[in-house]
């Protein structure tokens, strides 16, 4: 009967310890079948041996697994020992961030130096950027400026103007 009494408090303390690993080692769960399987057991067995020490165990195990899964929840949400992976976006992170870094914002004005149909690659003063053109295929070398910018698409027009961008075209067509 006593040994009976010590084996139930035993495997409540195992499936408490199992539930413990559970918050430190990534085991998708195993460990917490295995803990509630003890913990049943461990209930199962106090049970046999008194109402009083089967309904301390079953009182127990709930309190004592809220607990134990509230600070496992608190360590991964403040990083613990970086096992879990924590996202970072700086607020030079987007496409249309990007495009403002090459030059490319609206009213700016590239060249291409990828056809286009409808997209290609264009040049502007700080670097390239793909492009989505507006209206009809474009030829590399062509001057555009840009319509929009939405989320990761560059809008581009012919840039249509009396003085071509001769400088730029030369500099922007690889050779």
């Amino acid at each position: 009967m006593l040994s009976t009494a010590l084996l139930a408090i035993a495997l409540m303390i195992a499936a408490l310890a199992v539930l413990l690993l559970e918050m430190l080692v990534i085991s998708f769960g195993v460990l917490a079948a295995i803990a509630l399987a003890l913990g049943a057991t461990s209930v199962v067995f106090g049970f046999r041996v008194h109402d009083g020490l089967g309904w301390s165990l079953l009182l127990l195990s709930p309190l004592a697994g809220l607990y134990i899964l509230r600070w496992g929840l608190a360590r991964m949400r403040r990083g613990g020992m970086g096992f879990v992976a924590v996202a970072e976006v700086s607020g030079q992170a987007g496409i249309s961030d990007a495009a403002k870094q090459v030059g490319a914002q609206i009213g700016a004005q590239g060249v291409l130096i990828t056809d286009a149909m409808p997209t290609g690659r264009a040049s502007f003063p700080h670097g390239d950027v793909d492009v989505a053109v507006r209206g009809p295929v474009l030829q590399r070398g062509a001057s555009v400026v840009v319509l929009a910018i939405d989320g990761p698409t560059v809008t581009v027009e012919l840039y249509h103007s009396l003085q071509p961008l001769h400088s730029q075209v030369d500099n922007a067509i690889p050779r």
